[in-house]
């Protein structure tokens, strides 16, 4: 089971709010260190989320190993 993924998006508050509406869940900006990144959650009780950021370089730094125009996408699972 998936609990939380960080992705990079050109748009990230649209990708959220489509992302939400294709899992169930809603989306919101994300509060925190972060401007202009969303976050959505899944209803499923476990707490499911998907961090959506403005630019690869805005992923936390210690699971940011792209270079160039990549991205990088984490997940966790219990």
């Amino acid at each position: 089971m998936i609990h939380h993924v960080s992705i990079p998006a050109r748009e990230p508050q649209h990708v959220a709010q489509v992302l939400a509406e294709l899992f169930g869940g809603y989306a919101g900006p994300f509060i925190g260190p972060m401007p202009g990144a969303w976050v959505v959650y899944q209803e499923d009780g476990h707490g499911s989320g998907i961090e959506v950021y403005s630019s690869a370089a805005q992923v936390p730094v210690k699971y940011n190993r792209t270079s160039g125009g990549c991205g990088v996408m984490l997940i966790w699972t219990r």
